[in-house]
Formats: C-alpha cells, structure tokens, sequence
C-alpha cells in the first residue's frame, strides 16, 4: 500500500514564492499548493499567513485556488502563456464552452479589453441563438451605451430633440429599443436618452438575434443592427459613414 507524503508548510511556501511570478502551468500549481497549505493551517491562521508570507489577500488565494480547480496542469499547454488575469476572464465561460472558445480564439495575442469583449460576445451568441419576439419591461439604469456610437451617429438636438422629447412625453416609447442579453443598447439611443431626461425609468425592448446562417461574425451583425437601428431623419449621411465601417468587417 502507497503511503501519501504530506509536505510541510515551509516547503510549500517556498514552491509559491518561486512560482508566483511564472506563467498559466505555475499559476495552477500555486492554486493546488494554496489548497494544499490551507488545510495544514488552523482556523484563523489563513488570513495572517497569505499576507506574512506572500503579500496575497484571501480573495486572490481563493482566485488561484478556484484556477487550479477550473483548469489543471495537464490543459495548461493550450494555456501556456497566459497571464492571471486573462486566466480569471476565461473562468467565467462554461467549462462545456471553454475548448470552443479557445479554439475560435487566439486568447494570447489579444489585450485584456479585447478578451473581456470576445467572452461577452461568446456568452451572448450561446443566449441569442433563438429569436425572442417577446418585448420585455427594463430599467434604463441597467442598460450600458454601444461602444463609441456618438462617433457614428451624433445625438439629435435644439427644436429637433425638443420635438422628439414632446413625441415620448405624449405617447411614450412606441418602438421597443433593442439590447443584447448584457444589456447594451443596440439601437435605440435617442429614445433611452430622452426618457433619462424626463425622468423615465422603464422602457420597452427587444433582445438582439444573432442570426449565424448568414455566416457574419457576431460582432459584424451586431453593428448592423447598430447601423440600421441608429439612423434617424435627416441622418443619412452618418449612415453612410457608419456602413463603410461595417463593409471592412469580417
């Protein structure tokens, strides 16, 4: 019968300290040695020993220690040089989902902005892959501006905005805005901003539909709906502009 070898504590520090610093294999490996040293402490003792020994909260040890739960060192290759940060931010994929993003997705040249945007675009095709013809009560202040869109379709102003503001204050929003499943406002900005400015709290909207059988990427069909659903009267010109954008998307 095999007997197991328990570690002490001081050989389990050092190996943290000398793979603190290294990359996604010795990321995992710190999580396993932090459950490892968990368990040999007494109660109360976690907190002090983190910071004494390693300058670590309790939060980042529970991060590494759910790391080397989520991936371990054997799928470490497809993760060879990942940071930590870019290792928390694919945590939060599925783990039935996650070989499929890494295989769509070269994770290691991309910058951590462009990761947390393809994982969110990633989890809402996963959402948005049936049509919702439902139109659904939502808060304006949960939902969260389309990245840059004054840049393609200025807000309207002066006796124009005053009209429209008149327009939603007589009969209120009679076309539903649309949004994604993480409540980014496809079209429909001038309606949630002139019911901000009334002092409207729920308007209606559709969820975005991601189509895949036209063989698009997520992020070009969302910039049409973008496109179409943003331009106004007398905005044409701005369409123009916006769809140039649209046609050198892949």
């Amino acid at each position: 019968m095999n007997e197991v070898t328990v570690r002490n504590l001081e050989v389990i520090e050092n190996e943290i300290i000398q793979l603190k610093e290294q990359t996604a294999r010795n990321i995992i490996m710190i999580g396993q040695a932090l459950i490892e040293a968990k368990n040999q402490l007494n109660h109360g003792e976690w907190g002090t020993w983190l910071e004494e020994k390693f300058d670590f909260t309790q939060r980042t040890a529970n991060k590494f220690m759910q790391l080397a739960t989520t991936f371990n060192v054997s799928n470490s290759n497809s993760l060879s040089n990942l940071g930590q940060t870019k290792l928390f931010l694919l945590m939060d994929i599925a783990d039935e989902n996650r070989d499929i993003f890494l295989e769509e997705n070269d994770v290691e040249t991309m910058t951590t902005r462009e990761l947390k945007q393809k994982i969110n675009n990633f989890k809402n095709v996963s959402n948005e892959l049936e049509r919702d013809y439902n139109v659904y009560d939502v808060n304006i202040s949960e939902l969260k501006e389309f990245p840059n869109h004054e840049k393609y379709f200025p807000n309207i102003v002066g006796q124009e905005y005053i009209k429209f503001l008149r327009s939603i204050e007589d009969v209120g929003v009679v076309e539903p805005i649309v949004i994604t499943q993480d409540k980014i406002i496809v079209s429909g900005h001038q309606r949630v901003r002139a019911c901000k400015d009334l002092g409207i709290e729920i308007i209606p909207a559709y969820y975005f539909y991601y189509d895949k059988t036209k063989n698009d990427s997520y992020e070009k069909e969302l910039f049409s709906w973008f496109c179409s659903g943003n331009c106004m009267r007398g905005q044409m010109e701005y369409y123009r502009e916006a769809k140039k954008h649209l046609d050198k998307m892949k």
